[in-house]
């Protein structure tokens, strides 16, 4: 499980960097990323209070992590829709201002993500400075959104392309949100064994997916609808 929250984190990650290219201020994405390594730096003190027992506590209390996949797939489920709402607002003539706000709020797992990320980082590195690992790691974290938002801006110069990238990382988070919930459902805290219902899994997969990907064809189409009807009105 420890390995599939990091998965997620990384997506986590991947998702607040793409987002910060959404500002129209080509400084924004750096003076964003200077304020993540502030945070992690900030956050060094309660990081190293931090240890393994307390992680595999948090690991094996399943309404914990139920909860915690509550809120996974909320922000999930809430970008989804966000990033349809992002696309709709490159065609209509009246922007919805709720959606121009929305697309670039951080959301709430981007701050655990650093957090838990930290604390694995000092994890390894025992015996060294806290204050220069620390440090080290909110360099570490500016970088690397610096060079996922500024990548990402180069590789896809297309914002409609940007909001569809933003879209699948989504679903992906969404997905992992419903692996992580239904795994815990049929966990025993007191066996210290989990217990998965495939049958269920599979059947909840497979609902999200159809859903999302009928989603996707009908807005695709509903979309090209819209995009023909501007070319016919610009001739």
């Amino acid at each position: 499980m420890g390995n599939l929250i990091i998965i997620l984190f990384v997506l986590v990650i991947l998702k607040f960097s793409l987002k910060i290219t959404f500002f129209r201020n080509k400084f924004a994405p750096f003076i964003v990323a200077c304020v993540a390594a502030l945070y992690s730096y900030l956050l060094y003190p309660f990081a190293i209070e931090q240890n393994k027992s307390d992680l595999s506590f948090l690991f094996s209390n399943s309404r914990i992590m139920i909860n915690f996949a509550v809120i996974i797939c909320i922000e999930a489920v809430t970008g989804i829709l966000i990033s349809i709402g992002m696309l709709q607002n490159l065609f209509r003539e009246k922007k919805m201002r709720f959606v121009k706000i929305a697309k670039v709020v951080p959301g709430v797992l981007i701050f655990i993500a650093i957090f838990y990320l930290e604390t694995i980082v000092f994890f390894y590195f025992t015996g060294y400075s806290f204050r220069r690992v620390a440090t080290g790691y909110s360099f570490v974290i500016l970088a690397v959104i610096l060079l996922l938002a500024y990548g990402l801006k180069i590789l896809i110069p297309k914002i409609d392309l940007r909001y569809e990238v933003k879209f699948l990382i989504n679903i992906f988070i969404l997905f992992i949100g419903v692996v992580i919930s239904v795994f815990y459902a049929k966990y025993s805290v007191v066996s210290y064994a989990a217990i998965i219902d495939y049958k269920s899994l599979l059947l909840s997969i497979s609902i999200t997916i159809l859903a999302l990907f009928t989603g996707i064809i009908f807005y695709k189409i509903k979309l090209n609808k819209k995009i023909k009807k501007l070319e016919k009105w610009k001739l």
